[in-house]
């Protein structure tokens, strides 16, 4: 049984940021909130949500009822559920319009305000991209397209399913019109001043504030149906039927992020939203000879991820790397920090094998994920199939 949980942040939401932050020091005295919120935050949301619907007599098999099925720790250690990538969703009264994270490969055609596809060029030498990587090369411009001076990246952009289909099967002409929501069109920074208070007494410390930059999700009435327009997070949860049978449409509200933000959590099954954006079950698959994998959550691995069993790395798209340290209440400490392929990065891969084996390959990829496997449980690793551009 699958589902969908769809949360939406009651007010603003605020996730730190990994600077340094000390009130005393000058000019360190401020916390930024990301955009979008991280997928481990979403995660752990969810996974209150959920054992907030379970009500049970005795709070200590509660718990450990709730270990055997949602997990142990930040990454859902021994659960059975997992949870999908969170992506932003766009509600109108009951509608969901579901944006992706725009693929490293796509960028911006300045002087004519269109766009233009990145592309392994088989036809030129490799570029070795330093030890560690292999010699994977650096996807670049078709040539009658060369001029790196007119062509920038999309930093923080995000595509309609429609529009994300078009990039994924490589359609150059339907690129080249493709309109991008950039994150501005979302959220606006909102700053607070905050006040540190002692955790004993819990009255306010002399001189101690502090500013805190929250994210507002933008809302607003549609021109033709007159309904609000209410931004949320959107990700799969999906798990044995019986664990799941008891769930209701909510909403719970939650903890969300820091500064005692929260967010309401509902539950839909999955016929009643929108489908994703994948095109493996579309494309042919004699058309796997070159395809792509679009990572719809960050990658988490030390290197590149391994391949060999579906097919040959050749280039990678990628935006800046993230660190992941996600917090353990319960042990009341940071977990390790570990680098991860951000949302949006492009690998470029030659099929190995035969087409219909392969596209049977990529199916069961799909169904765990690529990366470190400790994060596939709430969401990581997780990507569609496309084909080179072309």
């Amino acid at each position: 049984m699958n589902w969908y949980a769809v949360l939406t942040p009651v007010d603003t939401v605020f996730v730190r940021d990994g600077r340094p932050f000390e009130q005393t020091d000058e000019g360190l005295a401020q916390a930024d909130s990301l955009f979008p919120a991280p997928q481990y935050v979403i995660a752990a949301a969810i996974r209150n949500a959920l054992a907030a619907q379970r009500p049970y007599a005795s709070d200590d098999w509660k718990m450990d009822h709730d270990l055997q099925w949602l997990g142990d720790g930040p990454l859902a250690e021994g659960g059975t559920i997992r949870i999908g990538p969170a992506l932003l969703a766009k509600s109108v009264g009951v509608v969901e319009e579901l944006y992706y994270p725009c693929p490293a490969h796509l960028l911006r055609w300045q002087e004519h305000d269109s766009s233009a596809l990145l592309s392994p060029q088989c036809d030129q030498d490799d570029h070795d991209l330093g030890q560690g990587w292999g010699g994977i090369a650096f996807p670049a411009l078709e040539r009658a397209l060369q001029n790196p001076g007119n062509y920038s990246a999309y930093p923080d952009g995000f595509l309609t399913r429609q529009n994300f289909k078009s990039v994924l099967v490589g359609k150059r002409a339907e690129c080249c019109t493709l309109k991008i929501m950039p994150s501005a069109s979302v959220v606006s920074p909102q700053t607070r001043v905050g006040l540190e208070r002692s955790k004993s007494t819990r009255t306010a410390e002399d001189g101690m504030l502090y500013l805190a930059t929250h994210q507002r999700f933008h809302s607003y009435k549609e021109d033709v149906s007159g309904e609000p327009t209410i931004w949320n997070y959107v990700a799969s949860v999906s798990g044995p039927a019986d664990q799941l049978r008891g769930i209701g449409p909510g909403p719970v509200t939650v903890p969300f992020g820091g500064q005692g933000r929260a967010a309401h959590v509902r539950f839909v099954q999955q016929d009643k939203v929108l489908k994703s954006g994948d095109c493996l079950d579309r494309i042919e698959s004699d058309r796997l000879q070159h395809f792509t994998l679009v990572a719809l959550s960050p990658v988490v691995a030390d290197a590149l991820p391994d391949f060999t069993d579906i097919g040959t790395l050749v280039a990678v798209a990628s935006p800046a790397p993230v660190l992941l340290s996600p917090w353990n209440y319960r042990d009341k400490r940071r977990g390790e920090t570990r680098r991860a392929f951000a949302s949006g990065t492009v690998f470029f891969l030659k099929g190995n094998g035969k087409p219909r084996e392969l596209q049977a390959k990529l199916r069961h990829l799909r169904k765990s994920g690529i990366g470190d496997t400790d994060y596939h449980a709430i969401g990581y690793g997780q990507f569609s199939v496309g084909l080179w551009p072309g």
